[in-house]
């Protein structure tokens, strides 16, 4: 049974005020991974002990346990999507470019370093400079991306182990891996959100959710 499912099967158990908050969770239910308990308060214009009391009366032993079977059910609901439209990322070349293998490799190649041509073209070197002090200033650092982001998460923390900065790596698509690493992210860390090639939706939301904790850092940088 989802967490939909669990607040639909007591809800007629709940009180006035309980299914006000139920009502909010099931409408709102992408918001729930990410939103805190003053939010949810100030949303639905109840007390947090209300709140508190409606996570018990739903079953769930805290809020925080209730986030973390709405992340889970967020999880699981965009894979079922991911399946059911058959949208797995995966390209397929048409025949008619196989007829001619070298002259397709040869055309990737010439647009890549084409590519290549208009990234190095494209620096900006100052922001460049700005990027590379936040990474050797901030408290901690988290790198968040799935399956092929992820890699590229795993790659920039290998290299930042080299220049002695420790990092994480938060892997996206697990849901124990989130609420690990969740914690993490506080005013002072530098949150790296990786979504190449696609805009995971779980990724676009611990993105928003750094942004509302991040803070200026205050370090020296001369």
């Amino acid at each position: 049974m989802d967490i939909i499912e669990t607040i639909k099967s007591r809800y007629d158990g709940l009180t006035k005020k309980q299914k006000k908050i139920a009502d909010y969770m099931i409408n709102h239910i992408d918001k729930m991974s990410f939103i805190t308990m003053k939010e949810l308060s100030d949303a639905t214009s109840v007390t947090e002990v209300t709140i508190l009391n409606a996570c018990a009366a739903l079953g769930f032993p805290s809020f925080k346990e209730f986030k973390y079977e709405a992340r889970k059910y967020l999880g699981l609901r965009e894979k079922l999507f991911l399946h059911e439209s058959g949208d797995l990322g995966v390209s397929t070349i048409p025949k008619y470019e196989l007829d001619n293998k070298k002259e397709l490799l040869k055309s990737i190649a010439e647009e890549e370093n084409v590519q290549w041509e208009n990234y190095y073209a494209s620096l900006d070197y100052e922001a460049l400079f700005r990027i590379a002090k936040e990474f050797v200033y901030r408290k901690q650092i988290v790198l968040c991306g799935r399956g092929v982001s992820k890699m590229l998460a795993e790659m920039i923390s290998i290299r930042l182990a080299g220049c002695t900065i420790g990092s994480v790596v938060m892997d996206t698509e697990l849901n124990d891996n989130i609420h690990m690493g969740l914690p993490l992210i506080q005013n002072q860390t530098l949150t790296v959100v990786i979504s190449f090639p696609d805009y995971y939706f779980m990724t676009e939301k611990i993105a928003e959710y750094a942004k509302k904790q991040r803070q200026p850092c205050n370090c020296d940088y001369r």
